[in-house]
């Protein structure tokens, strides 16, 4: 199980040298990680914390919602789990350079890029038909997906052409390369050594791998 973590966004990619090395990372940008309420292992059955990120507008969260907020609003929120909920108090910021280290190992979960309703071979890596003579426009075709008379039906599961992306997942084991606080304010960027799933500007969580 994954224990704490906090929002990001996605920024985009680049490149850092490092020990004659030209290492590709993806930068996440943090701010204003707020603790808004808690939950404890003796009334709830576990701990977690539940976070704000960013700066938000009243206008999009509803009635009950605007009770955690005490004024000052949240882009996203999300409940993480923790060792110990207790070690948190309601109202206070998280400090991401004591959260995460460099060179320490993270996980990040992600939405992938939707790319729509596409076919086996962009899908599932299908190789398609022959491209030579006789075949007749099914070069892209995914072949026969039935059966004969027994079970005389489809499988639940088999690989067709869908919708691709628009979904979790979750890439682990990432390094953090960088952490580098933005002067007078409440930012810190943090680079990731890899790529993570989403477009720009997208929200992504990360985890730490050890327990706190």
């Amino acid at each position: 199980m994954r224990y704490f973590g906090v929002f990001a966004k996605k920024l985009g990619m680049t490149q850092i040298k490092k020990d004659d090395l030209v290492l590709p990372i993806t930068l996440l940008l943090a701010e204003k990680v707020k603790v808004l309420s808690y939950r404890t292992q003796e009334k709830n059955g576990y701990d977690a914390v539940l976070l704000g990120c960013g700066e938000g507008k009243e206008k999009s969260w509803n009635k009950p919602q605007k009770s955690l907020f005490n004024g000052e609003f949240s882009q996203v929120i999300g409940e993480f789990r923790c060792k110990n909920s207790l070690n948190y108090e309601v109202g206070d910021y998280i400090d991401l350079e004591k959260e995460f280290s460099l060179n320490s190992l993270v996980d990040v979960t992600a939405k992938s890029v939707g790319k729509g309703f596409t076919g086996v071979i962009k899908r599932h890596n299908f190789s398609g038909m022959p491209a030579s003579h006789g075949v007749s426009k099914a070069h892209r075709a995914h072949g026969s997906t039935g059966h004969r008379t027994y079970p005389g039906r489809v499988f639940k599961g088999k690989k067709m052409a869908g919708r691709d992306g628009n979904s979790q997942v979750t890439i682990k084991n990432l390094k953090v390369v960088v952490i580098d606080k933005i002067d007078n304010s409440d930012k810190v960027l943090i680079g990731v050594h890899g790529s993570i799933p989403g477009h720009k500007n997208s929200w992504c969580r990360i985890y730490k791998q050890e327990a706190r």
